[in-house]
């Protein structure tokens, strides 16, 4: 198991998570500059990424960057939840881990919990299979970010990946455009909701050609959207 800590902005912090990692046998390195953080775990999948954020609104930015940067490890994130009430504290949590965080504990952690954390998502990691989610005429490897049909294959940004695994797994069940940005931004940062429209409507065009010409996401008006898997191909 290899462990990549990000040291900014808490080099301190960064520290005691090293010497934890070390003294139990884990293969650590630290970083300051988040963007290499990032380009060395995009080059190194098997690594687990590490970092400690100030609050949950920058543990959410910086854990979505990592995402949209086509970043897969297990990351792990601590945040200081000093003096915040424990009922908000866990709905914070939420957000990041909806940002795509797989693990996030207020710090200080125990070093023994620390690094069995560590080894729980390395056992994840090891014991993983990738996902193939069939879609009408195709496949949907959320993964990869890839659309394919044995033909063609189609790639999708990010935020088309999170929103189109999230609108799938729904299992046909409504899901609002509330919902949607709740998902994607996590309450930080949000455009207008009238982004998701244009999302849906990229993801249509490109599960089209896949899809043999079919449009599986259907719009529910006013409500929002869900995943038809019985849709027929659209005639122009």
């Amino acid at each position: 198991m290899r462990l990549l800590i990000h040291t900014s902005p808490r080099p301190d912090i960064a520290a005691e998570a090293v010497l934890a990692a070390e003294q139990d046998g884990i293969e650590v390195e630290a970083e300051p500059s988040l963007q290499e953080f990032g380009s060395r775990l995009y080059r190194d999948p098997e690594a687990i990424g590490f970092f400690w954020h100030p609050g949950w609104a920058t543990a959410v930015e910086t854990t979505r960057r990592l995402r949209e940067g086509d970043v897969r490890n297990p990351l792990f994130v601590a945040i200081d939840e000093w003096g915040i009430d424990p009922a908000v504290a866990v709905t914070n949590r939420a957000r990041v881990l909806w940002a795509g965080a797989d693990d996030i504990q207020p710090w200080p952690v125990r070093s023994d919990e620390f690094c069995a954390r560590l080894r729980a998502l390395a056992r994840r990691m090891r014991d993983y299979e990738p996902d193939v989610i069939e879609i009408p005429g195709g496949r949907f490897l959320p993964d990869k970010s890839i659309l394919e049909n044995g033909h063609d294959t189609v790639h999708l940004t990010g935020l088309e990946n999170s929103l189109l695994e999230l609108i799938v797994r729904r299992g046909g069940g409504l899901v609002t455009r509330r919902a949607c940005m709740d998902h994607l931004y996590a309450g930080r940062d949000e455009p207008d909701i009238k982004v998701i429209d244009v999302f849906v409507c990229k993801l249509r065009k490109k599960l089209a050609v896949v899809c043999g010409g079919a449009n599986p996401i259907e719009l529910i008006w006013g409500k929002g959207y869900r995943f038809n898997v019985q849709t027929e191909r659209e005639v122009a």
